[in-house]
């Protein structure tokens, strides 16, 4: 499990942390930490999973945003090797020369997982269209033979599209968010399909809910950075695992904290060591204050063997190539130190489906107390929506 190595001061606002995530957990019009919900959306996806995964040798998700970001989250994490086997595939997004470049990596049987909370999202469903006639002109099955869907339960265009095709439907809850949706179906169907520990990684995040002072110090660090008007905030993850977590991370943050009601700060997704050549610079000498917050996996700066003599650098002699990685991280957070800029930093031993489970539990709560110390709504985007009219306004042009 996670545990904080490091942090900034920030005593003053546990208090206000503290009730912000209190009257987050005290409304009921809010699922996403509703273990009832949660658990009944894992059988499900299990049951659901058992049946299918003898069936099929490869799943493809269709989805885009919330729909897909949890799920590459969690399976880059957990077992990134299925991503190079092609076991599963992610069509998020519309760019036709990467779409139809995937679909040539699909497999006769191809388990198709569509996926949209409103059940009315452009890319998503265009992206059925494209399928359907793709399969259709190479003479193989109909997309709806072979497909499962996961929407909210009740009538929208794609849920009324499996009702018709008899297609299996697994429900994202009205009360959970699609940015929020990782711990129901949308992340638990394709982990229980692919052989991923889907209960350890809910147990995780209900071992987070339990802990919750851990949530509370994490809160007070960032309302700590936002009461010192740092406009930045930096997530320096120093394992190439979490890539797609902090992806995922970046859209959590910005949809539920972007708003108006307040001056809150932007996410930034860093990688170490890679990002010290490129995005450090910026970090330690550029404008603006920020915040950074350092991820480390131990078992990253351990795996491997150790060097036995280097022809380059003796102080690598007898060093394995993560310790290179660990001291890194520890230099650069020294290095920002004494330049004044505040950080904090979070540690696991491992990538287990616990501590995964966890992380991504741990900032759902952490984003929406965030919201709620500063009474703006951290469940809604209103921000996108007039590019969503704009779109279809163009097309139909």
């Amino acid at each position: 499990m996670w545990k904080q190595t490091q942090q900034t001061t920030s005593s003053h606002l546990t208090g206000t942390a503290e009730k912000a995530l209190q009257d987050l957990l005290q409304r009921k019009d809010i699922g996403f930490f509703d273990f009832a919900i949660l658990e009944k959306g894992l059988k499900a996806s299990q049951e659901l999973a058992q049946k299918y995964s003898p069936r099929y040798e490869q799943i493809a998700i269709l989805g885009i945003g919330g729909s897909c970001l949890g799920t590459q989250a969690l399976v880059e994490s957990l077992a990134p090797e299925l991503l190079d086997q092609h076991k599963i595939l992610f069509f998020d997004n519309v760019d036709g020369k990467s779409f139809y470049r995937k679909l040539k990596l699909c497999k006769e049987k191809t388990l198709w997982v569509i996926i949209s909370k409103s059940g009315n999202t452009l890319e998503t469903l265009s992206q059925v269209d494209y399928v359907s006639e793709h399969l259709q002109k190479n003479n193989q099955p109909s997309i709806s033979q072979n497909a499962v869907v996961i929407t909210e339960n009740k009538s929208n265009p794609l849920s009324d599209w499996a009702n018709k095709h008899k297609i299996e439907i697994l429900e994202i809850p009205l009360s959970v968010g699609g940015r929020f949706s990782v711990l129901t179906p949308v992340g638990l169907f394709p982990a229980a399909f692919l052989g991923l520990p889907a209960e350890a990684i809910l147990s995780g995040a209900k071992k987070t809910l339990q802990n919750q002072k851990f949530v509370t110090e994490l809160v007070a660090q960032f309302l700590s950075s936002f009461e010192r008007g740092e406009l930045t905030t930096y997530f320096f993850y120093y394992c190439d695992d979490l890539k797609f977590w902090g992806a995922w991370l970046q859209q959590l943050w910005a949809e539920s904290l972007g708003k108006p009601q307040a001056e809150l700060s932007v996410p930034y997704a860093c990688r170490g060591s890679t990002d010290q050549h490129s995005v450090l610079q910026q970090i330690a000498q550029g404008p603006q204050k920020k915040f950074v917050c350092f991820l480390r996996v131990k078992e990253s700066e351990t795996f491997g063997a150790k060097l036995s003599q280097s022809g380059f650098f003796p102080t690598m002699q007898g060093k394995g190539l993560g310790q290179l990685l660990g001291a890194e991280a520890q230099a650069t957070q020294q290095a920002l130190g004494e330049a004044h800029i505040h950080s904090c930093t979070l540690q696991a031993e491992s990538l287990s489906g616990e501590s995964v489970g966890s992380l991504l539990f741990t900032f759902e709560l952490v984003v929406a107390s965030l919201g709620m110390a500063y009474k703006l709504n951290p469940f809604d985007q209103p921000g996108v929506e007039r590019g969503k009219v704009l779109t279809h306004s163009l097309l139909k042009a």
